[in-house]
């Protein structure tokens, strides 16, 4: 799940279509580290959201799905690898906000949980576990969609194909929002 395309990837996918994949990797990182802080949470049964209050669910979920809208509004009329001074790519900081914010995400690790980790094994353990294999994956594969978007861009930065290519990010993106909003 963490190659797949989801908020996380379209976003850095868009990043680097923007700011080209060296001024992005700040915000990769970000989007990294980020997932360590669901991840230690779930492991350790400390949050469960799916069995905390339905209220909490539906406060994260419309929360999630607000922050996901306001990143995809933000794509609208990009221009591909923008040479302008004056805007600055996203941070390391504005990363660290984004698997916290995705269901996606907390589903992937509650899912690997449930999958992967014997229910035997101490929940220190399995956060042992876990927390580096996620870490290890995402350095290779996040990366990987960030370079794609720099890459994309340079074969069709001021072509009629760089407006089509911002709508199908931008529309993945919301669709992403819609499936976060429709899910129970």
């Amino acid at each position: 799940m963490i190659g797949s395309p989801g908020p996380a990837n379209m976003l850095l996918v868009a990043s680097g279509l923007k700011f080209g994949f060296r001024r992005s990797l700040p915000f990769v990182v970000g989007i990294i580290v980020s997932k360590q802080f669901i991840i230690w949470p779930i492991a350790l049964g400390v949050v469960n959201l799916s069995n905390a209050s339905d209220f909490l669910y539906v406060i994260m979920k419309y929360i999630a799905a607000a922050y996901i809208l306001y990143l995809a509004v933000k794509m609208y009329n990009i221009k591909i690898v923008s040479s302008s001074a004056k805007e600055a790519p996203p941070t390391f900081f504005q990363g660290l906000i984004v698997h916290p914010l995705n269901p996606k995400a907390w589903l992937m690790i509650a899912t690997a949980s449930a999958s992967f980790i014997p229910k035997e094994m101490a929940p220190l353990e399995a956060a042992i576990v876990l927390a580096p294999t996620f870490f290890v994956i995402q350095l290779i594969l996040h990366p990987i969609w960030c370079f794609f978007g720099s890459w994309v861009a340079d074969r069709i930065s001021g072509t009629i194909y760089e407006k089509l290519f911002v709508a199908l990010i931008m529309t993945l993106t919301l669709l992403s929002v819609l499936l976060i909003v429709l899910s129970d």
